[in-house]
């Protein structure tokens, strides 16, 4: 499937896993088990207290997007929403929102920890689903050829995030001891737990990153496991955040305010790029730029009833991003991450701890890093690197 809901690394779908995962994958064919350990792992590692619940004391938000959790638009049925539907194929490996049980008036507050979320009929309700059924097997692409770039199909290095808070509608900010930094408008602390959350990552030995380390280049097209580790998606070396930029010029604040298109959005990594120095492809091989948008914000129409999502991964050449289309520069692996606790039990909240309003944050940060580790640049059709 391509540009939907790919549960492609083992750490996507929103069930969670019982027990720590190995460093060292077996050598079995890659099948897509649909086992989300995003915030539960990311909980363990990194301390609840930052990734699961906001703060006492936090700020009063200004109101979600439109269309919240919950929301349903006449003639909708099933209870996830199309995210790449409405021509929107751009939107690779999108997490699409709970809306509405199929079953008149059950309402869906979120999943559950162990499965689909319940209503009174569970196997109708998932007929409309995007997800992938349990057992798909993931196919490689034989990656893009593109722009400097030679079958570049999967992260092989070391693991670059540069996280973006697009727009002075975060706020005053603020940098504590330790570096993280914060925002006078961010109700929910989403800021500092993103920072914490890939701050974290290749770092006291954790266990979740090994996951996606079975995933490689390399391979021959259409195949369905890596021969050897020649080309693998590694273990961090050390941690991957490697830098945070509040962009509170005048033209991200316009973006933010009307709600930044996919253009707007693939531009944004683009003078991301250039804020950080890296002005070449070869400096961008293993980087990815997470855009995160402030509360309110619609960003690319996230909130739509029928088409909207959590987040979702691209690259900035993609020709079918749309509000202008690709963006010059160099081709850039970027994720477009809302203020997913605006949307609540829509987008995750709660699926882990209680309240959790941070749960859906991790969930689909986490997601959308382990879909561009294993599909870097993903606007080939198929993508070039692992997709069902």
């Amino acid at each position: 499937m391509h540009g939907g809901w790919r549960s492609r690394s083992d750490l996507e779908a929103m069930s969670v896993l019982p027990g720590p995962v190995p460093r060292q994958p077996d050598a079995a064919p890659r099948f897509v088990r649909v086992l989300a350990v995003s915030t539960v792992l990311a909980a363990g590692v990194f301390g609840v207290g930052v990734l699961g619940t906001a703060p006492s004391g936090a700020a009063t938000r200004s109101g979600p997007p439109a269309a919240s959790a919950g929301s349903v638009a006449p003639g909708v049925s099933g209870d996830l929403t199309d995210p790449t539907g409405g021509n929107h194929p751009y939107r690779h490996g999108a997490v699409p929102r709970i809306i509405r049980s199929s079953v008149r008036g059950a309402r869906v507050a979120g999943p559950s920890l162990h499965g689909p979320a319940s209503t009174s009929n569970p196997t109708s309700s998932q007929a409309g689903s995007a997800a992938p059924a349990s057992g798909s097997l993931l196919r490689y692409g034989g990656g893009l050829t593109s722009g400097g770039l030679v079958s570049a199909g999967v992260t092989t290095g070391q693991p670059q995030v540069y996280l973006v808070f697009l727009g002075n509608q975060w706020g005053a900010e603020s940098v504590a001891g330790s570096g993280v930094a914060s925002f006078a408008h961010d109700p929910d602390h989403e800021a500092a737990a993103l920072q914490t959350l890939y701050g974290g990552l290749g770092t006291h030995g954790e266990l979740w990153s090994g996951i996606v380390t079975q995933y490689c280049d390399g391979a021959v097209v259409g195949a369905t496991s890596c021969s050897s580790s020649t080309g693998a998606v590694p273990y961090p070396a050390g941690r991957v955040l490697a830098g945070v930029w509040y962009d509170s010029s005048a033209g991200a604040t316009s973006a933010a305010a009307t709600g930044a298109t996919g253009h707007q959005l693939a531009a944004e990594a683009e003078a991301a790029a250039v804020h950080f120095g890296n002005s070449t492809q070869t400096a961008n091989r293993d980087a990815q730029y997470v855009i995160a948008s402030p509360t309110g914000s619609d960003a690319d129409g996230w909130s739509s009833p029928v088409n909207g999502y959590c987040a979702y991964h691209d690259d900035t050449h993609d020709s079918t991003i749309d509000g202008g289309g690709p963006v010059p520069g160099p081709i850039l692996a970027f994720t477009n991450l809302p203020y997913v606790p605006d949307a609540g039990g829509g987008c995750g909240a709660g699926t882990v701890n209680s309240p959790g309003v941070l749960d859906g944050a991790t969930e689909a940060a986490s997601h959308e890093y382990a879909e561009t580790l294993t599909d870097q640049f993903p606007e080939a059709t198929p993508p070039g690197g692992w997709s069902t």
